[in-house]
Order: structure tokens, then sequence, then C-alpha cells
């Protein structure tokens, strides 16, 4: 089963201001293939006339059938799912507390189901202490969003 990738990246050399937080430039989404280790599709927009959002959804809609979508939270949205749904593909994309309904929906069902697998880690980073905690629950469909 191949697993897709999907990941938004600006490109900083796209800048002509670093101060003005407001400027245009370009991102790159690209699509990359666990099994073949290879981008298999990008598309580039500029900041002020799309979205990572937008642009990721576009390319859903467009796709034909990869088996599973790994995408970040930014990505956790009905639209996204639902495109990717109809897409007949699976997906996996986390979920942070501050999608409040979400999140307390997802725990209450993370309470009843029993983990797959679970990973825990604990580090420093940008000066914080920060802990993880991924558990890895199947849902299948009777999981619906809402």
């Amino acid at each position: 089963m191949d697993w897709i990738a999907i990941d938004g990246k600006s490109l900083k050399n796209t800048l002509t201001n670093y101060e003005n937080q407001k400027q245009n430039m370009l991102i790159m989404v690209s699509w990359f293939s666990q099994e073949t280790k290879l981008v298999i599709k990008s598309e580039s927009f500029e900041s002020k006339q799309n979205s990572e959002n937008a642009k990721v959804l576009s390319m859903i809609e467009k796709c034909g059938l990869f088996k599973v979508f790994t995408l970040d939270a930014l990505h956790c949205s009905k639209a996204t799912t639902q495109a990717i749904i109809e897409s007949k593909n699976d997906y996996l994309i986390p979920a942070k507390g501050n999608q409040v309904k979400l999140h307390k929906r997802i725990k209450n069902l993370a309470e009843i189901e029993k983990p797959l697998t679970v990973y825990e880690e604990k580090d420093v980073s940008h000066g914080r202490n920060v802990s993880r905690k991924v558990s890895v629950i199947w849902f299948n469909s009777r999981f619906t969003t809402r």
C-alpha cells in the first residue's frame, strides 16, 4: 500500500523584504510517495492569491486512487477529509487540541477503542519542554465528522 505524504513549503528565497510579513511569496505543495521515494505531484501558487488548504483540496479533488494520504494538522478539516473520502482514498491527519470539539470527540472515542499502537516522546524544543503522545486508533466508518 502506498502512502502519499502531502506538504506545503514556502520558498523563502522568493521573499524580497523579510520585515514585511504580508508580502507575496511562492509556495510549493508536493506529494511524496513512500513506496517509490519520489515526488509524484507538485504545484506552486502565490501566497496572496491562494492558500495551502485550498491548493491541497483542489489537488485531492483532481487525483486518482493513491491509497493513503498523510497531511499535517493544518489540513484537519471537514472539506479536506470529505474530498479524500470521495476520492476513495484513506487519510492520516493529526488533530490538535486547538480544534476543541473534534479533539474532545476523538478523546471520547479513544476511551472506548484500544489503540493499535502508542508512541510517547519528551524533549526540549525551542527552549520548551515538549511532551508528545501519539495513539493510532482505527475508527473506520463509525467515526463521522459532524
